[in-house]
């Protein structure tokens, strides 16, 4: 009970992070609707994540203990690229295209995860994986640079050094 409760607690001073980080990014922001669109993908990415995450616990006593970890991680990753963002506002930055290697990589590796779970997650998954899109395609206009390669190698060591690998 003492580690569910440290976990919402956790949760909820990283909600309050980002939220604040959020804040700050949007005064800093030139585009004010671009970073609101991302944040709104990002909140679809995490909503869907963690529902795929639960799923693969679903029914067991563990699943809240995995909503709030996923949550947290998650939102702890976001907060940190909001900071990072506030600092480098201003720098103007040329748009690459995606590393295919990267980008073939990260597409395995969800091919390999679908093959591995059960038939019934595998919409939760599917949904999971075109949030995360549709957030890392919100944000990446923000970023410029090399922001599709670095969010999608981000992704694939997320993937790969969660509990969810583990079978793989």
């Amino acid at each position: 009970m003492m580690h569910l409760l440290l976990a919402v607690l956790l949760a909820q001073t990283q909600t309050d992070m980002n939220q604040q980080a959020y804040a700050k990014a949007t005064a800093a922001a030139p585009n004010k609707q671009a970073l609101a669109r991302s944040q709104a993908r990002w909140q679809a990415f995490i909503d869907a994540t963690c529902t795929f995450y639960g799923s693969m616990v679903e029914g067991g006593s563990i699943q809240p203990a995995i909503l709030d970890s996923c949550s947290s991680q998650i939102t702890a990753s976001r907060t940190a690229w909001l900071t990072s963002f506030i600092a480098r506002h201003g720098r103007i930055r040329t748009s690459v295209a995606v590393d295919p290697n990267v980008d073939a990589a990260l597409a395995t590796y969800y091919g390999k995860l679908a093959k591995a779970i059960l038939p019934s997650q595998k919409p939760l998954l599917l949904h999971a994986e075109h949030a995360w899109i549709a957030f890392r395609d919100a944000t990446c206009p923000l970023e410029g640079g090399t922001c599709m390669t670095e969010m999608e190698r981000a992704q694939l060591t997320v993937l790969k050094n969660s509990w969810i690998a583990e079978p793989l």
